[in-house]
């Protein structure tokens, strides 16, 4: 049996070290680019905060994210954050990436959290060597 559950010009994904869930970035028909988190045990996605825009380091992590994943997870060793750069929502009318730096975001995977601004920068990722305890 298969079952489609994301349908969006999806970009890139990775899975979480949990394998319970998959987190795409996609193209959003409004503008910029949107998170989205794939629960497998419930066949649920939803959407991570708002639209975003990416850094120029997230685009090229993008294009390799077959090949970064492994080194550079984006993705928390439990499985429950994302951390990612660029530039989040519109104001006056003009976006975000348009007039500002780059900011660091944590985004919760978890059902109702949120995402966060934690600082200035172009490109984040968990410690690779951090593995989760054995469920």
């Amino acid at each position: 049996m298969v079952r489609v559950l994301e349908d969006s010009e999806v970009v890139s994904f990775f899975w979480a070290p949990c394998s319970r869930r998959v987190v795409t970035m996609a193209f959003d028909s409004d503008a910029g680019m949107c998170w989205s988190v794939l629960d497998i045990d419930g066949n649920r996605k939803r959407r991570l905060g708002s639209n975003f825009f990416p850094s120029r380091e997230l685009v090229y992590f993008s294009w390799f994210f077959d090949q970064f994943a492994v080194s550079h997870p984006p993705i928390s060793a439990d499985g429950t954050r994302l951390v990612f750069a660029g530039h989040m929502g519109v104001g006056d009318g003009m976006p975000i990436a348009s007039r500002a730096q780059s900011n660091v975001y944590v985004a919760s995977l978890i059902e109702g959290g949120s995402v966060e601004r934690v600082a200035s920068g172009h490109f984040a990722c968990w410690d690779a060597r951090m593995r989760a305890a054995a469920v």
